[in-house]
């Protein structure tokens, strides 16, 4: 297959994951609670490299103009779509810097930096960006400007923390036959799970207010 071809693909894949949250009705207006895309962007680079970025760019600005497509739907998805890119190829540099070390993933201190680096901190990007454009292109007002960026940052760090560490796991077990480490999967699924639920029931406990 082409590299235009490899593009085509991811970019389906991350394309038709999108319209399934949506279908689904995780969406109360344009921030999700649960966006599995910005976890499988990252998981996406992890497999496939940077021949992803292309394919992330095109399906996160397809998946704005297919809820809406309009002037102002497609000047506010540009930037939106640039910055989940960035998000994920942030979050997916972040990930190979801790796969580097030969004892990744059994120390403490690098499960620590993957919860906090590769989820919440790396999730800052995409919230950011899209209230800050939906408010120019008033899409959005100053009023809900709180609540879309934390239920927009909630939904992108649950969906890296949930589905980014299944490739990371599979990528790290293909180093650790190479540097004779070991994947401790049992120390990262406990403290993922905990944060993710903890996520979870202060994004329903921030709905309800």
């Amino acid at each position: 297959m082409t590299e235009w071809g490899w593009v085509l693909c991811l970019g389906g894949i991350y394309w038709l994951i999108s319209l399934l949250t949506l279908a689904l009705g995780f969406a109360t207006d344009y921030a999700v609670p649960f966006w599995p895309p910005a976890g499988v962007g990252v998981a996406l680079l992890l497999l496939y490299g940077r021949s992803a970025l292309i394919a992330i760019f095109g399906a996160a600005l397809a998946t704005d103009l297919y809820l809406e497509f309009t002037l102002v739907t497609l000047a506010a998805g540009i930037p939106n779509a640039f910055a989940a890119t960035l998000q994920a190829y942030i979050g997916f540099r972040l990930a190979r810097t801790l796969l580097r070390s030969r004892a990744s993933l059994v120390r403490d201190r690098d499960i620590t930096r993957f919860l906090l680096l590769v989820g919440p901190f790396t999730c800052l990007i995409a919230p950011t960006c899209g209230v800050l454009t939906r408010l120019v292109t008033e899409q959005v007002s100053h009023d809900e400007l709180a609540s879309e960026w934390l239920l927009w940052w909630s939904g992108d760090t649950l969906g890296v923390l949930l589905f980014a560490p299944l490739a990371w796991i599979l990528f790290g077990r293909k180093r650790a036959h190479e540097t004779s480490g070991k994947i401790g999967m049992y120390r990262v699924v406990p403290p993922l799970l905990a944060l993710s639920l903890l996520l979870g029931a202060g994004h329903l406990l921030l709905s309800h207010i």
